[in-house]
């Protein structure tokens, strides 16, 4: 693909007879718990719903190095048999490619604090940029011996005996370390309190890691400030599974998006239990004027009308969404922000400074580039509606959720040029087909 991809939209009418429908790719997040829990179990592992964007890939190809029998279906994977007697046997050392995916490398990372091996974790010069120092610690509670390096990261550990029974992973600044500790726990042969505190930042990912456990038939007991973890019976563990990835809501959102801004798109497998942070969306969509309608074909939304806006606040035309427990939402929510009526103000989302990019600074920046002005706040920003943007090509600073927040902006201009248009691979590869395949024009 080229370096630059230019994105127009249709402006033609069209009934609701005639919606284009999408079919959306796995949830990565969910993806990448099944994938190591399926590597922790002894049984047979079937795991329904694909997706082949960068995150997941890089973790498949890390379970496969680590000894891991797993092979991709037309639907899902199949584990044959794991455990951590089968990761990293016979092996003294390994080197594993975490490429930019941040729950790639933590989850790897407390894999590999059980293992008696020698492990290096590649990373992203990207990914290094954020903060470690706390995860660091973690694993140093485990007995592994972790080094930062301008690569990645060495791990040492003699194996899971030297686990300790309580661990303490605060969840202040991301939910991601405690959810990796949970997911390693599976694999032990013995109970793990994990001391979380009660500051929790993206806590519905840390509550899909515990029902996801459940399904693997672990115990899973949620106290104030701790949560207990037994690991399933040694029989439940080699008993054949079938674990189900709904379909990723962050990238369904954009879909959602797209009917808010006047071009409708059916999305045919949106999630059904919720359990995902960005399902939050379609209810968001109300407060900027929007109903989202759901048939037997799946759901949509449609364009926003000022008069049923729900979100502002008596007396003014200002909504306030606090984004604590779903981040990803950030640049969709700023651009629809920045295109629909009042005011919108994003608060509780400092963590949005951690992640791909600086997300809030980056954001102000490439939106300024076609003419659209965002207030940059210490935990979120504001951005006043109305604004139009020019036609221009923007940055989107490597950040695969800052390109598919600006190919929404040719809603309302003739063309919008993107660069760096492979950073989607990351979470969603097909998304630049699919949105030809809705209408969109996409051009190099």
């Amino acid at each position: 693909m080229s370096d630059v991809i230019h994105v127009s939209w249709p402006h033609q009418k069209r009934s609701r007879k005639d919606l284009p429908s999408l079919c959306i790719p796995a949830s990565k997040s969910e993806l990448n718990r099944l994938l190591i829990l399926a590597a922790l179990r002894e049984g047979r592992t079937v795991i329904r719903g694909t997706s082949h964007c960068e995150d997941v890939q890089k973790l498949i190809n890390a379970l496969i190095i680590l000894g891991l029998p797993i092979s991709r279906t037309v639907d899902g994977f199949v584990v044959e048999k794991g455990g951590l007697g089968v990761l990293g046997q016979g092996r003294s050392s390994i080197v594993l490619d975490c490429g930019s995916g941040g729950t790639t490398l933590r989850f790897l990372m407390a894999i590999c604090s059980l293992l008696p091996l020698k492990t290096e974790l590649l990373a992203s010069s990207q990914l290094l940029k954020r903060p470690f120092e706390e995860w660091i610690k973690v694993l140093s509670q485990m007995g592994a011996q972790v080094e930062k390096t301008s690569r990645g990261f060495q791990i040492k550990n003699s194996g899971e005996g030297v686990c300790p029974s309580n661990l303490r992973v605060p969840m202040e600044r991301s939910s991601q370390f405690a959810s990796a500790i949970a997911l390693a726990a599976s694999g032990l042969q013995k109970e793990i309190t994990i001391q979380t505190g009660n500051s929790k930042v993206s806590e519905p990912y840390w509550l899909m890691t515990l029902e996801l456990l459940r399904q693997v038939h672990a115990t899973v007991k949620i106290k104030k400030e701790e949560t207990v973890i037994q690991p399933a019976p040694s029989g439940a563990r080699q008993k054949a599974l079938e674990l189900v990835a709904e379909a990723d809501a962050s990238s369904a959102a954009v879909w959602l998006a797209s009917g808010a801004l006047g071009w409708s798109v059916k999305i045919s497998n949106y999630p059904q239990t919720k359990r995902q942070a960005d399902c939050e969306f379609s209810s968001l969509l109300f407060e900027f004027g929007c109903k989202v309608k759901k048939d037997k074909d799946g759901i949509y939304s449609t364009a926003a009308r000022h008069e049923f806006q729900k979100g502002f606040q008596k007396g003014s035309q200002k909504r306030n969404i606090n984004l604590r427990h779903s981040p990803d939402l950030a640049p969709i929510l700023a651009v629809l922000g920045a295109l629909l009526k009042g005011e919108t103000e994003i608060t509780g989302a400092k963590h949005l400074r951690y992640k791909e990019s600086n997300r809030i600074e980056d954001l102000a920046t490439f939106l300024e580039k076609v003419g659209i002005t965002l207030f940059p706040k210490s935990d979120g920003f504001v951005i006043k509606g109305d604004q139009i943007p020019r036609s221009g090509i923007v940055n989107p600073h490597g950040d695969h959720r800052l390109a598919m927040a600006a190919s929404l902006l040719a809603s309302r201009t003739s063309k919008i040029g993107i660069e760096m248009p492979n950073v989607v691979d990351k979470s969603y590869p097909e998304f630049w087909q699919h949105a030809k395949e809705v209408g969109w024009k996409i051009e190099n």
